[in-house]
Order: structure tokens, then sequence, then C-alpha cells
């Protein structure tokens, strides 16, 4: 019996150790959802994007304070179908797991999602990073 329980107790110690070690992706900045506006985020942010079913498309908006330079990455890889919309351009500017683009400050996007890959769902991040990147001179932008 006293063996059982230290044995018991070893797999919980364990458990909690395991669990602890663990890293989130929520721990990489400032998180958010796709539901509501996005103004003036931190340099470093999250979007999470729960349970996103197959087909499924959600949108949100989001604007910058200024122009600047953005590392956009989806978390953990599973691509899904990303673009941004502004209404004084036609098209769309479609990125994949990884981009890096110009982004206008004081301007409100349309940030958008389609699971097209995921038949059973899927929950991802898009992490955003400013650059220490000119605006000016680099050449994709939106």
């Amino acid at each position: 019996m006293k063996r059982l329980i230290y044995f018991i107790g070893l797999i919980i110690l364990f458990s909690v150790v395991s669990f602890g070690c663990q890293k989130d992706a929520q721990s990489k900045g400032t998180l958010y959802t796709p539901y509501a506006d996005i103004i003036n985020p931190p340099d470093t942010f999250m979007i999470y994007y729960n349970s996103l079913s197959y087909g499924a498309q959600l949108s949100g908006k989001i604007q910058f304070k200024a122009d600047a330079v953005w590392s956009i990455t989806q978390l953990p890889g599973t691509p899904l179908l990303a673009w941004f919309n502004r209404a004084d351009k036609t098209d769309p500017f479609q990125f994949a797991a990884e981009t890096t683009v110009g982004l206008q400050g004081n301007y409100g996007y349309d940030l958008s999602v389609k699971n097209t890959t995921a038949p059973n769902g899927v929950s991802i991040y898009l992490q955003f990073i400013k650059k220490n990147q000119s605006y000016d001179t680099f050449s994709t932008k939106y």
C-alpha cells in the first residue's frame, strides 16, 4: 500500500512538472481574439482563432498607430487562407504561413482567415512582430 501511494505521488509530481515546463504560444505577447476591433496593438501580439471549423471564415478590424513593417506567422504552421482588405484597394493582400509586410498606420484593415485545409477544424494563432526596418524603404506594402 505504501508503494502504491509513493507511485501515485510520483506520477502526480511528474505530471505537474511536465505540464509546467511546456511553453504555450500565448506567452509570446498580448493576446487578442478576432471578435473585437484591435486598435494600436503593441509591438508583439497574437490573435487567437479557436476551433475554426472547415470552411469557416472569421474577420476582424485592426488598426496600427504608425507605419511599420510587420512579421506575421501562423502558429502552429497549419496553413490557413489569410488576407487583409482595405477600402481604398481593390485587391486583397493574401499571405501564407509566414510573411513580412509594411502596413500603414492610422488606417483600418479588415483581417480575415478561412480554414481551407483542416477538415477536423483548427485552433491557430497569428503572431505579429514589429520589425526594426524602415517602412519607407521596405518593398512589400499594403
